[in-house]
């Protein structure tokens, strides 16, 4: 024993409770264990060797770090999503869909079946009319009854 503080002079425990003086756990505990990296959240299981989650719905690329959902991805260049039905603008940053496009004047949906009427603001499309007094859509092979 160290004749200053009564310690075991091996290992450095107080000789009464057993103790570390360094951290004061009592080495009769069970020490749990520390786990490192992401827990997989369909089965719950922690995965240390990835430390990425892949979601159901597309998947986390571990070189550029970016999600890739299915129905589109991510521009690593832009950082802009590109859905597969149509995609971002970087220059006026807006979202072209396929069966139309956005003015971007006038921030309106112009549809490729048809076309909007800036005047009346009615939808006029290429298969029929719309009647302007009753404001109802005349299909070529019939009229819609109120």
């Amino acid at each position: 024993r160290d004749p200053e503080d009564g310690r075991d002079p091996e290992d450095g425990r107080d000789p009464e409770d057993g103790r570390d003086p360094e951290d004061g756990r009592d080495p009769d505990d069970e020490l749990e264990p520390t786990e490192f990296g992401l827990l997989e959240p369909v089965d719950g299981r922690l995965d240390p060797d990835e430390g990425l989650l892949e979601p159901v719905d597309g998947r986390l690329d571990p070189d550029e770090g970016l999600l890739e959902p299915d129905d589109g991805r991510l521009d690593p260049d832009e950082g802009l999503l590109e859905p597969d039905d149509g995609r971002l603008d970087p220059d006026e940053g807006l979202l072209e869909p396929v069966d139309g496009r956005l003015d971007p004047d006038e921030g309106l949906l112009e549809p490729d079946d048809g076309r909007l009427d800036p005047d009346e603001g009615l939808f006029e499309p290429d298969d029929g009319r719309l009647d302007p007094d009753e404001g109802l859509f005349e299909p070529d092979d019939g009229l819609l009854d109120p």
